[in-house]
């Protein structure tokens, strides 16, 4: 009987040594999108706000800064004009400067050349709902590269 209530007070000190040795670090585990995603050529792909694409085999780099304006017309009401979003971006070619750009949704210009690629922005979502609001955050940008458009 005193074996049994010794190996069991040693289960027990095990449990809790495990236990309390899991709650005294922060998880490591990334809660959103990876920071950088590799993309090809003719190809959409979808960023979140500071996040960054890198077009193998050049190495141009397209980081999804920002949306400084949001006038879009909101999908539950209707609107006279359908509104425009403007996204910021930053381009860079390896050993280049930065090329910063703002690409818009609806009006002006929807692409940015860098050397021999064109970025353009596809599509902006969520988009804007006054049911739903949502933070900048939620900013999801499609894109596609282009080689010389």
């Amino acid at each position: 009987m005193r074996a049994q209530m010794s190996s069991f007070g040693f289960t027990v000190l095990v449990l809790v040594a495990g236990l309390a040795a899991g709650c005294g670090a922060p998880s490591t585990v990334a809660s959103g999108p990876p920071a950088t995603t590799t993309v090809s050529l003719d190809r959409e792909f979808e960023l979140a706000p500071g996040q960054k694409a890198f077009l193998s085999p050049s190495g141009l780099t397209i980081r999804f800064d920002s949306v400084a304006n949001d006038s879009r017309c909101p999908v539950d009401v209707v609107c006279v004009w359908s509104g425009n979003a403007a996204v910021h971006v930053t381009i860079q070619r390896p050993g280049e400067a930065a090329h910063e750009a703002t690409l818009d949704s609806t009006v002006g210009e929807k692409s940015a050349r860098n050397g021999t690629e064109t970025v353009t922005l596809v599509s902006l979502r969520p988009e804007p709902d006054t049911r739903r609001p949502f933070t900048p955050g939620d900013y999801r940008a499609r894109f596609i590269v282009r080689n010389g458009e």
